[in-house]
């Protein structure tokens, strides 16, 4: 579960940049499956993104006409850094985002597993919540 905001646009990023990561292309827009081309404008058909939806999800400082050069400039930022590795925040998280969507993400969720919640400690003060390490005994 992610939080609105910077937190969904960062994992937005991250999830586009997947087959980058596996060595599958060298850039999103060679990857059809994916949401880059929709986010960034390029796909005008099948579109599967409500982009009113997503600019709500986003919040304040994100507006229609500009997200997608916005969407298009962070990719390349991220690629020209050579900074698309693998990061364990979105792939070992149960909930991404401010300490208080994630504490009431825990909270939720507690009941059918142990969880713990924890900052990042990144400059985004970014929280988790993980499944607890001994669950797994």
């Amino acid at each position: 579960m992610i939080d609105g905001g910077e937190h969904l646009w960062r994992c937005l990023k991250y999830i586009d940049l997947n087959m980058v990561r596996a060595g599958k292309v060298e850039h999103p827009s060679d990857w059809p499956w994916c949401g880059y081309r929709e986010l960034v404008g390029k796909k005008r058909r099948d579109r599967l993104v409500d982009r009113k939806e997503l600019l709500r999800a986003l919040g304040d400082g994100y507006a229609e006409e500009s997200v997608g050069m916005n969407y298009q400039e962070g990719i390349e930022e991220t690629l020209s850094l050579q900074n698309a590795a693998r990061e364990p925040l979105w792939t070992e998280s149960l909930a991404v985002g401010r300490r208080n969507f994630v504490e009431e993400t825990g909270r939720n969720i507690r009941n059918r597993m142990r969880v713990t919640v924890e900052t990042t400690g990144d400059r985004n003060s970014t929280w988790v919540a993980r499944e607890d390490r001994t669950s797994y005994g």
